[in-house]
């Protein structure tokens, strides 16, 4: 029976050796902690196994059996607590797990009572096995739900897993099935079941599986401390050396301070040379430092707002920062052989930057046609190749691609689920694989790019399809500042000022109702650009006149009181039903309305009316809105439907807004082919607006 206790013996050494090794090495990080405390609970159920298997009596083994269970009580929710952390979803689950934490801290209080371990009794040839008292039932149940939902946890994560934490997972994954269905066969003799516990050292060899994919899979990166630590020590060593060196010398020919005081004057002064020197020795053997991620993708953020709409300018600095971030010898710009991409290959052409063209066929393309959001690693495709994993012919062309040019990692710069261009690394000057980091680090900064290319391309479109656009973007910028101001204005004095009732009351109606005509204001401008692109697109249903401009007057019924106008609708019978885009055309006869309303004299009268025009071969529905107002001026009348006009009456009127109402509204009524016109007699004299849109036989 000297199994058990040598197994247990290894299982204490092995995990308590893990423990500490990670804790001098790193023990700041959350994955590094919890994974001490995983190793520490396994120590301590392994070392009091060895103890209880060579207990000479009946109350002594009873003593260790309940010892050797504070460490399985804690086994699952500190492996839980690892898991959450290596998963890097901590944070989200934190609750939850403390929760656990506490639940499985109950079985603590009743491990030490005949409710958790009875008695020990003989079995199996064991003279001294604990048998199970009611708590350990529930503890038991407990005990293997939480096994099975880390399980499903780490398979999950699998799933969606891509390059080296793929790989990672796989040893985390089988590490956990033979830890624990090791440990568990140790339950099967507390219900009499007869197996032998023999699983017992399969504890033993999950520890051997981590530590191997610690060093060989670089699992929690520890690794990279251990390089780091070596380029600090070589550091220490030089200048230790340097300034004894120093020191013996010139005490043979000086005495006092000197020999003191000059080795340390030299050191502090090449200090900073000394060290550059060394890490650049040292750059192909260590890492060198780590990076900082957020710094990373902050000063990627920063670097391409302020460079503005250059994109030469903008992939240099991008490439400038991933290079000198991940210390790689090499990287290029691979731009597929397809006219869309035109503006980027360029904007890049004679430039500094290593720049590839590749086919729209070749396996590079495909892949990233179809896998969405994965990032191509060289090593993790080699290693599914070697392993004779059946590999899709699509993987196994691209490992060969990056072979023949001589990269480690293809990252795709999607937009709107297509590649804009693959950004190619590798290798790394110290020969060193791409980390779990680096692939989220790449993941991010593919995005930042792929907004910004999203953006500078909207940018160079604007340019080149006409100076109007650029006014467009100088208007809308100007125009937006004044109710965004009024916003952050009212917020302000909300928050820093106790305003009354009446004062806070006023204060927010003013922050409705500027986001409200922001929000008008903002779909003006998407529609305006479709309508530059011409896109509008008309989706026709029966619609009855009566029913838009009956939701009109609701919607503007505050205006129309607190200007005390008199609004009378009248609608022919016959020309009341059209078939019309209900939500285009609403928009129509709402700017139409509004602009009446906002127009109009206090006390003023608006006229709405209908009436059925009809032609020899066919016939329209005509829409009249007259109204008493400003009027418009002889010189202002062919600006009327022009983007951004707004005539000197109506700025004074009402200050803020695009002008790009009657723009909108005619493109969209000619897009249902029909016409908008209007009459003014001048200045003050009001105006008569009118929209005529075709029937269909049998509509009306």
């Amino acid at each position: 029976m000297l199994y058990y206790p040598i197994s247990a013996a290894l299982n204490a050494l092995t995990a308590a050796g893990l423990a500490v090794f990670i804790f001098f090495v790193s023990a700041r990080q959350q994955v590094h902690r919890a994974f001490i405390y995983f190793a520490l609970a396994v120590a301590s159920w392994s070392s009091a196994y060895f103890v209880w298997q060579l207990a000479d009596t009946a109350d002594e083994a009873l003593f260790w059996s309940r010892v050797l269970m504070m460490g399985a009580i804690y086994a699952p929710v500190t492996y839980l607590h690892f898991t959450y952390a290596f998963l890097d979803i901590y944070k989200r689950r934190r609750i939850f797990l403390w929760l656990s934490y506490g639940l499985f801290s109950i079985f603590l209080f009743f491990n030490f009572t005949p409710l958790f371990v009875s008695h020990v009794e003989p079995y199996l040839g064991f003279p001294f096995w604990p048998m199970p008292g009611p708590a350990f039932h529930v503890f038991l149940a407990l005990w293997f739900g939480y096994l099975l939902y880390t399980v499903a946890l780490l398979i999950k994560h699998y799933k969606l897993a891509q390059g080296h934490l793929r790989s990672q997972l796989k040893y985390v994954f089988l590490g956990i099935f033979m830890a624990f269905v090791g440990g568990a066969t140790n339950y099967f003799p507390w219900y009499k079941i007869p197996i032998q516990p023999y699983g017992n050292i399969l504890v033993a060899v999950y520890l051997w599986i981590f530590a191997y994919a610690i060093t060989v899979y670089h699992l929690m990166d520890i690794w990279i401390v251990l390089r780091l630590s070596a380029v600090f020590i070589t550091l220490f060593t030089i200048i230790t050396a340097f300034y004894f060196a120093i020191t013996s010398f010139l005490s043979q020919f000086f005495g006092g301070p000197l020999t003191i005081l000059f080795p340390a004057f030299v050191i502090t002064i090449t200090y900073g040379p000394l060290k550059h020197l060394i890490e650049k020795l040292t750059d192909r053997i260590f890492f060198q430092k780590e990076y900082d991620f957020s710094d990373v993708i902050n000063s990627l953020a920063g670097t391409i707002h302020q460079i503005g709409p250059d994109i030469k300018r903008t992939l240099e600095a991008f490439d400038n920062i991933i290079v000198g971030a991940l210390k790689v010898k090499s990287s290029a710009f691979a731009f597929l052989d397809n006219k869309t991409y035109a503006l980027l290959q360029r904007s890049v052409k004679g430039g500094e930057l290593k720049t590839i063209k590749i086919s729209d066929a070749s396996a590079l393309a495909r892949y990233f046609k179809t896998e969405q959001r994965a990032i191509l690693d060289r090593e993790e495709l080699k290693r599914k190749i070697d392993s004779k994993m059946e590999v899709p012919a699509v993987e196994a062309e691209s490992y060969q691609t990056l072979s023949e040019l001589n990269y480690d990692v293809a990252v795709p710069v999607k937009f709107k689920g297509d590649a804009i261009f693959i950004y190619l690394l590798g290798p790394k000057k110290s020969q060193d694989i791409f980390y779990r980091e680096d692939i989220n680090l790449l993941k991010h900064a593919a995005n930042e790019i792929a907004a910004f290319i999203d953006n500078a391309s909207l940018y160079e479109d604007l340019k080149i399809a006409s100076e109007a656009k650029t006014r467009f973007i100088s208007v809308v910028s100007h125009q937006l500042r004044t109710p965004l101001s009024s916003i952050k204005w009212s917020l302000e004095t909300l928050k820093q000022q106790k305003p009354s009732r009446q004062e806070k009351s006023d204060l927010l109606k003013r922050v409705y109702d500027n986001a409200l005509f922001l929000g008008d204001q903002l779909d003006d401008i998407l529609t305006a650009l479709d309508i530059y692109d011409k896109q509008i697109f008309i989706k026709k249903t029966s619609c009855h006149l009566s029913e838009i401009f009956k939701g009109l007057r609701e919607e503007l019924q505050d205006l129309i009181a607190a200007k005390k106008l008199e609004v009378e609708y009248r609608f022919d019978s016959g020309a009341d039903l059209i078939h019309c885009d209900h939500e285009k055309m609403r928009k129509v006869f709402k700017t139409l309305l509004q602009n009446s309303v906002n127009y109009s004299l206090n006390g003023g009268k608006i006229q709405v009316t209908s009436h059925l025009e009809k032609a020899a071969d066919s016939q329209r529905a005509v829409v009249s809105i007259s109204d008493q107002g400003i009027g418009i001026i002889e010189e202002e009348r062919e600006h009327v439907f022009e983007e951004f006009f707004r005539s000197d009456q109506a700025r004074l009127a009402l200050p803020n807004g695009l002008g790009l109402g009657m723009f909108v509204a005619q493109a969209f009524v000619k897009a249902h082919g029909g016409d908008i016109w209007f009459y003014s007699a001048g200045k003050n004299k009001g105006a008569d607006f009118h929209v005529a849109l075709p029937v269909e036989q049998g509509i009306m």
